[in-house]
């Protein structure tokens, strides 16, 4: 998990999404774009330090996580890219209710699960036109739109 607490102006990096290995080619933009378009936004607007705990991901990696889809955006291929984040002390509804009401960062979707207290956004390609749809998991578990 990377928890990023950057004083309030400044940006993340690219280099932020991974330890071990380089950012690369499309991988670079793609990150790139997560931080410009939407984390530091979203940053700038909370002030609060925001943990991002799932970026590019394996597709072994991705199989051995509960309830993850085999279709996957973490997968970061031609369809798309996505990352998940918390926010310490605030809930994942709370985070969602800010970026759809002040219209922080863009996107094509922002997904709130409050049963996990983590936020996933994604961007479908990187010539996409942002559709910033919005979808809750609701108490029974199914994901409910909002716009």
């Amino acid at each position: 998990m990377i928890v990023w607490e950057g004083e309030h102006g400044g940006s993340f990096q690219a280099r932020e999404f991974t330890s071990a290995r380089t950012l690369q080619g499309r991988d670079l933009v793609r990150a790139t774009v997560a931080a410009c378009w939407f984390l530091g936004p979203l940053r700038d607007r909370i002030r609060a330090p925001i943990s991002l705990t799932s970026g590019k991901r394996s597709r072994e990696h991705n199989a051995t996580l509960p309830g993850a889809s085999s279709t996957s955006l973490h997968f970061w291929d031609e369809r798309g890219w996505a990352i998940d984040f918390v926010v310490r002390g605030i809930d994942a509804r709370a985070i969602w209710r800010i970026v759809r009401e002040e219209s922080v960062g863009t996107f094509d979707r922002l997904c709130a699960y409050p049963d996990t207290g983590h936020c996933h956004v994604d961007w479908r390609s990187l010539g996409s036109v942002q559709r910033r749809r919005f979808y809750v998991k609701d108490e029974t578990g199914n994901w409910v739109h909002h716009g």
